[in-house]
């Protein structure tokens, strides 16, 4: 996390999600057995939400957006049935998974999704804003 502290700029914070995150998982059905690595399934989704912030903010327009929408600097990680992989919620970046698909399919925490959400309330959507911006 602190790459990303450092490449936003600002501070950069995990609201811890474990008691929520068991809670919506053993509702599911998961065991304490399935569980028992639920901090290394959590710094698995962490280590990914870094690899593409990396790779996200390294572009200055997505920098400057990203800036005026994730105003908290909080990134929480959500369980829910009818999750997206990111969403803005109250200011806080979201990562969300279905309970279905616990630890797997990270890989669709890209900096692509995360661009795909942003300038979303904005006259031209971020991911317009770009496609324009290599058609001129």
């Amino acid at each position: 996390m602190e790459k990303v502290k450092k490449l936003f700029g600002s501070d950069v914070s995990w609201e811890d999600p474990c008691e929520d995150i068991y809670a919506a998982l053993t509702t599911y059905g998961k065991t304490a057995e399935n569980l028992y690595v639920l901090g290394d399934n959590i710094k698995a989704y962490t280590d990914q939400f870094v690899k593409e912030m990396t790779i996200f903010l390294k572009d200055a327009d997505n920098k400057e957006q990203l800036t005026g929408e994730w105003t908290t600097g909080v990134l929480l990680l959500r369980v829910a049935d009818d999750a997206v992989p990111f969403k803005l919620d109250g200011g806080k970046l979201v990562m969300e998974t279905k309970p279905n698909y616990w630890n797997s399919y990270l890989t669709e925490f890209t900096a692509n999704a995360l661009e795909k959400i942003l300038g979303l309330q904005d006259p031209m959507p971020l991911i317009v804003k770009k496609n324009v911006k290599k058609k001129t």
